[in-house]
């Protein structure tokens, strides 16, 4: 349960991270073959992302690969904005909206695949106060709308 609460505070700290600005070195470069990637399929990957942009379903790319803490693949392209010609620059800031779930369902399924949790435990098993939840409904009593506490009915 330790290792748990440990993962979910560690997800929140990179959620929190992604938001800061930090100076950091700059990371090591290396060809795709060096680090086991396809030379090929990146390039499959580049030409679908410019038929996208080509489409208008999107402005512009930023993408980066890396593997094994080297940066093996970058590719930039399009557009900053779509009723821009400002060209997408490999620097520009982009925000990015409803990431928490993603995130951190990634970070429950590496839990699963180490075997520190099952998918169909209970959520009370970690989360305690959900067991005591009670449901509220309304009744009239008197006249009177009142809210009735009972337990859930699973």
């Amino acid at each position: 349960m330790r290792s748990l609460k440990g993962a979910l505070s560690i997800a929140a700290l990179l959620l929190a991270a992604g938001t800061a600005y930090a100076e950091t070195p700059a990371p090591q470069t290396a060809k795709p073959e060096d680090v086991g990637l396809s030379s090929a399929q990146l390039k499959r990957l580049e030409a679908a992302t410019k038929q996208n942009i080509d489409d208008g379903l999107m402005p512009g790319a930023v993408m980066l690969v890396a593997r094994r803490g080297k940066v093996a693949w970058v590719s930039v392209q399009g557009k900053r904005t779509p009723d821009s010609d400002d060209a997408m620059k490999f620097d520009s800031i982009f925000r990015i909206y409803f990431m928490t779930k993603p995130i951190v369902s990634i970070v429950l399924m590496q839990l699963v695949e180490e075997g520190k949790l099952q998918v169909s435990d209970p959520i009370a098993k970690f989360l305690p106060e959900i067991d005591k939840m009670k449901v509220g409904t309304e009744v009239v009593v008197d006249g009177k709308p009142t809210l009735r506490l009972s337990d859930p009915e699973c």
